[in-house]
Formats: C-alpha cells, structure tokens, sequence
C-alpha cells in the first residue's frame, strides 16, 4: 500500500528549520523515513491513550528518526496520524 505524506504544514516546517541547528542531517533523514512510511505507513508504534480521541480509522504513531551522531534514542521523534 502506497500513500501520500503530506509535510508541508507550516508548523513542521518551522519545527523542521528548528531541528537543522541540531541535527544537521535531518533533512536527509526525514526523506529516508517518508520513503519508509509511504510503503509501511504503521511502522512507528502507536501512541496508548489516543484511539478514544481519533475515532477508529486513525491511529497515532510515534517513530525515532536516526540522525548522524546522535543515533536513535538521542533523534527527534515524529508523530503522525494514519
């Protein structure tokens, strides 16, 4: 199943420009992680507590992203909606 990522909201954007002081692969990164969600969107785990406030076709994931020098546990994490 292929889908459409949508990141041109003006609130990523400016979290995105924010993050490029810090992780200066981040864009990279990030193009590498929308390949992999276009093709498996449910890959992050889901956040606990959300599916009585999203109704029940969506559901909210939380993924690391792995950044250059800062390895997983230390990346942004993304939040996103499928």
């Amino acid at each position: 199943m292929l889908v459409r990522i949508d990141a041109s909201l003006p609130p990523f954007l400016k979290s995105l420009k924010r993050l490029r002081k810090k992780f200066r692969t981040i864009d990279s990164d990030m193009a590498l992680l929308f390949k992999v969600l276009a093709v498996e969107p449910s890959k992050g785990d889901p956040v606990a507590g959300m599916q009585g406030l999203l109704g029940d076709d969506q559901t909210l994931f939380k993924v690391r992203v792995k950044t250059v020098g800062h390895g997983k546990s230390g990346g942004p994490r993304l939040l996103y909606l499928v």
